[in-house]
């Protein structure tokens, strides 16, 4: 049965699991817990605001659709969309999970000046439409390492290098911007890291060493 599901990529599967996730996502930010860890180090502290940075931020949106547009509607590969498909669905939910065990958030957000420049006045905008709560691990830096993970391993693209590496280079910039723009803590930044390296293992396993996935080919 699982065989057979998997054969093929099931694009219905993408805006079923989108719904939910945003369903358990917006009761999350609604319901937020008296019991709320607030998260701060010291490098926090070091980093400083940079406005600028909400540009590679907002790109985010994009950059993401347009992966998940590619490999659902594009690329021919079975196994590469499951395993772009099922390590973001998996990273995903388990940011959830983490969010209602552990609700946290953080207080880093500066006092925007009223005379700022436009890019000022976009981050002014974003602090408006997203609340600083739910923040471990950050999402933003895991899907985004996610995607630059998968365009860089897919097969089509292997002549396209320059793309692959300018991928990298702004999923590096989305990370940073995470911090200078203080919507994240630095610990939300690493966690994400951390989480898309289980998530990674799990699903790219031995591949990513030159040799053939066990659980993979099982059900690709």
């Amino acid at each position: 049965m699982l065989t057979k599901f998997f054969s093929r990529k099931q694009l219905w599967v993408i805006p079923v699991y989108f719904i939910l996730y945003m369903i358990v996502f917006r009761l999350l930010e609604a319901h937020v817990s008296p019991r709320l860890h607030i998260l701060h180090t010291a490098l926090d502290d070091q980093i400083p605001f940079c406005e600028y940075f909400v540009i590679p931020y907002l790109l985010w949106f994009g950059y993401v659709a347009a992966a998940v547009f590619y490999f659902a509607l594009i690329q021919k590969n079975v196994r590469e969309y499951w395993q772009f498909f099922l390590s973001m669905g998996t990273g995903l939910a388990l940011f959830l999970l983490i969010s209602w065990i552990y609700p946290n958030g953080q207080n880093l957000r500066p006092v925007l000046p009223a005379d700022g420049n436009i890019f000022t006045e976009m981050v002014r905008y974003l602090y408006q439409i997203d609340t600083p709560t739910n923040v471990l691990p950050s999402m933003h830096v895991f899907t985004s390492m996610a995607v630059a993970t998968a365009l860089d391993r897919c097969r089509s693209l292997k002549k396209y290098w320059i793309f692959r590496k300018t991928s990298w280079v702004l999923t590096i910039l989305i990370i940073l911007s995470t911090m200078f723009l203080k919507q994240h803590s630095a610990i939300d930044a690493f966690a994400g890291i951390l989480l898309y390296a289980g998530v990674y293992c799990l699903f790219y396993g031995k591949e990513a060493f030159g040799r053939q996935p066990v659980r993979v080919e099982r059900i690709y």
